[in-house]
C-alpha cells in the first residue's frame, strides 16, 4: 500500500463514465461493460446515458445538453464512492462546458476530495481548462471508446493496465524502446510537468482564458485525420503565438490518419523535422499514445523525466484511494 498524505486509502473497483462530448453507438455498451468485468471485475457507472442520443441532432454533436453533462461531472466530483472517471469519447462538444465559473464550480464540488479524470481528444478542452486544480489528477489516456471489441484484446488490456499501474504508484510511463529523438540535442533528460493533448483542440484554446501557462512544460501533442499541411498550419500558429518559446521539450504521440489524402508529400516526419529545427529543445516521438489502438495513460501537471531512457514520473501519484 502506498503512503498517502490525504488520509487512509480506500479500495474502489468502479469506474465512472462521463459524457463530455459526443455520444457512443449503443452496441458498444455490452462490449465495454463485458471487457471491464472480465479484466479485474471492474463495473462501470454512467451518471447520464452516453448512448441514448446517438444519431440524434437534438444536441448537435453532443451526447446530451451541456447543463446535464456538467451535472454529471459535478455528481462524480461530489460522490464519496467514485474516485476515477473515464470520458466516454472525444468528438465535439466539450467546448460547450467552458464558463468563467467552471474552475470554481469544480473546486467547490471537490470539497477537498481527490479525483481522477482520464480521457483525450476533445477532452483536451477540460484537461487544459482544469489544469493545476488541487485535488484533481488529470490523465491524458484512454476513453471508453478505446475498449470496444474492434481494438485487439491485448492492446485494450495494455491501455487499461497502463492506467491501473499509474494509479497504483508505478512511475514508468514509456520505455526507452518506445520513444525516439527526432529534433534537438539529447543531452540531459528533460524534467518538467506534462501538459497538452490534441493539437487541433489546443490551438482552438489559444487566445482564451482557459489555456494554462505552457512555460517550463513538456508539451504533449497528438492528432487525428488532419493532413500534413493542416498539422503544419497548427504548429505555425503555436509558434507565432510564442507558446513554444519557453517549453522544455515536446513529446509527439501518434498522428493517426494524418497523411495527405492523395498520397502527396511532404510526409509528416519532414514537417516535424523542419518545423522544430528552429528551436533547440528536444522533440521526442512515440506511437504509444494518441488516436491509434495504443493509448498509454500519461498524467498531466506532474513532473516527469524524459530522455533516451524513456519517460517516467519523478514521484508516484499520491491518492486517497487504491484502484484494484
Amino acid at each position: 500500500m502506498l503512503p498517502d498524505e490525504l488520509g487512509e486509502p480506500r479500495t474502489v473497483s468502479k469506474l465512472c463514465v462521463l459524457s463530455t462530448s459526443a455520444p457512443l453507438a449503443p452496441p458498444i455498451r455490452n462490449e465495454v461493460d463485458q471487457f471491464f468485468q472480465n479484466n479485474g471485475g471492474i463495473s462501470l457507472f454512467y451518471p447520464i446515458d452516453p448512448y441514448i442520443h446517438y444519431g440524434s441532432e437534438e444536441f448537435l454533436f453532443s451526447a446530451n445538453a451541456a447543463s446535464d453533462r456538467l451535472k454529471a461531472l459535478k455528481y462524480f466530483l461530489e460522490s464519496q464512492e467514485l474516485g476515477v472517471a473515464l470520458v466516454a469519447r472525444g468528438g465535439v462538444g466539450a467546448h460547450e462546458l467552458l464558463s468563467e465559473r467552471l474552475r470554481s464550480d469544480v473546486k467547490e464540488a471537490l470539497g477537498g476530495k481527490h479525483k481522477v479524470l482520464c480521457g483525450f481528444s476533445d477532452f483536451t478542452v477540460l484537461l487544459l481548462a482544469l489544469y493545476g486544480l488541487d485535488g484533481l489528477t488529470l490523465i491524458h489516456g484512454p476513453s471508453l471508446l478505446g475498449f470496444r471489441s474492434e481494438v485487439p484484446e491485448n492492446l485494450r488490456c495494455e491501455n487499461l493496465n497502463s492506467l491501473l499501474r499509474l494509479l497504483k504508484g508505478d512511475c514508468e510511463l514509456l520505455s526507452s524502446e518506445e520513444i525516439s529523438l527526432i529534433s534537438g540535442a539529447a543531452g540531459e533528460p528533460v524534467v518538467a510537468p506534462l501538459i497538452g493533448g490534441n493539437l487541433s483542440v489546443l490551438c482552438s484554446m489559444v487566445g482564451t482564458p482557459f489555456l494554462p501557462d505552457l512555460r517550463g512544460a513538456l508539451l504533449l501533442l497528438e492528432d487525428v485525420g488532419e493532413p500534413p499541411h493542416s498539422i503544419y498550419r497548427n504548429l505555425c500558429h503555436l509558434g507565432a503565438s510564442g507558446l513554444l518559446d519557453d517549453v522544455q521539450g515536446v513529446l509527439l504521440g501518434e498522428f493517426t490518419r494524418c497523411s495527405h489524402r492523395a498520397g502527396k508529400g511532404p510526409e509528416l516526419s519532414e514537417v516535424f523535422r523542419q518545423f522544430f529545427a528552429r528551436w533547440s529543445f528536444p522533440v521526442y516521438s512515440t506511437e504509444a499514445f494518441g488516436h491509434g489502438e495504443q493509448n498509454r495513460a500519461l498524467p498531466l501537471g506532474r513532473d516527469v523525466r524524459c530522455g533516451a531512457e524513456g519517460v517516467s514520473l519523478v514521484k508516484p501519484l499520491s491518492l486517497n484511494f487504491l484502484f484494484m
